[in-house]
């Protein structure tokens, strides 16, 4: 049996608006571009709200989320000539830079709810969570006193409840996680983008500030 799919899945619309600007300086010599632009896509494909077990399938994908992209686009460039060796010779130098950030502006996961969907309204696409470290543990007796301060059982595990010996509990250079919530709990809080105890964005997985550069050279031809 193939996976299921939605049955009212249709295109995603984009919609375009940019501002840009062209100069050149110094008789066409030296030339800046710029593009600012906002890309609203609707009905983006996403996967579709988390089903019980019992459906058998993963969530087909459905026309659910709203996603608003703001970026930019600029240039600078140097082309000039000159005569060498009697002969034309034809250079320039181009630098690019642009970036892009994009967020989900619409999807049905009103109590952003990670048990419920990865998407929610107001994320970053590529957005990281994870809990923030204080370092590592310099001595065992840190690393001791402070798993006595500190309840670590749901992400020590392994150290906690299967390990024996000298290698049971927090040990020195372990990572020292921080009860941000304060609840003297290192937890995921109700798992809602508005309340996951200690995890807070710690980076984002997609690339920015991407750049290039480029330098052409025509040199003279013998005949």
């Amino acid at each position: 049996i193939s996976a299921p799919v939605a049955s009212d899945l249709s295109w995603e619309r984009s919609i375009h608006k940019n501002l840009g600007v062209d100069m050149s300086f110094l008789n066409n010599r030296l030339a800046f571009s710029a593009d600012f632009y906002i890309r609203d896509t609707k009905d983006m494909l996403v996967p579709g709200k988390t089903l019980p077990g019992v459906y058998g399938a993963a969530s087909p994908k459905e026309n659910a989320a709203d996603l608003r992209t703001k970026g930019y686009e600029l240039t600078l460039s140097w082309n000039d000539k000159f005569n060498l060796a009697g002969k034309p010779f034809t250079y320039g130098v181009s630098f690019a830079l642009g970036d892009n950030i994009s967020k989900i502006t619409k999807y049905d996961n009103p109590t952003k709810d990670f048990n419920v969907s990865q998407y929610y309204e107001g994320m970053t696409i590529g957005e990281i969570w994870g809990y923030k470290i204080d370092g590592l543990f310099k001595t065992d007796e840190e690393a001791a006193a402070y798993q006595a301060e500190i309840d670590h059982s749901l992400i020590a595990k392994n150290i906690l409840q299967t390990a024996t010996g000298k290698y049971k509990g927090l040990k020195a250079g372990d990572p020292k996680f921080v009860d941000l919530d304060g609840n003297g709990r290192i937890d995921d809080g109700e798992k809602t983008a508005d309340n996951r105890g200690d995890m807070v964005i710690i980076g984002n997985k997609e690339p920015r500030y991407l750049y290039l550069s480029l330098i052409h050279i025509s040199e003279p031809t013998r005949h």
